[in-house]
């Protein structure tokens, strides 16, 4: 897994990532909730360690605070090589 992407990355995204069989699929994983992080983060002008989001279908803000799920929601799915 690279580095860069894992330290955008929460715990429990870090664990879900390692059980991927495959280093592609790690690599895809970590490298969309990295990008998702990101743009949450400047959409929401948060630190990308504050975003508190489910890695479970959906995905959401629901762990965040009123304020912040209020301002903003999204879809994540994935297509190939596409997210």
């Amino acid at each position: 897994m690279e580095e860069g992407s894992q330290a955008l990355l929460s715990p429990d995204e870090i664990a879900r990532a390692l059980r991927f069989h495959f280093e592609k699929d790690r690599l895809h994983f970590t490298g969309c909730r990295s990008a998702l992080r990101g743009l949450l983060a400047k959409y929401l002008a948060i630190p990308t360690a504050e975003i508190r989001s489910s890695t479970q279908p959906p995905a959401s803000l629901a762990s965040q605070p009123r304020r912040i799920r209020a301002r903003f929601s999204f879809n994540v799915s994935h297509s190939a090589g596409m997210a």
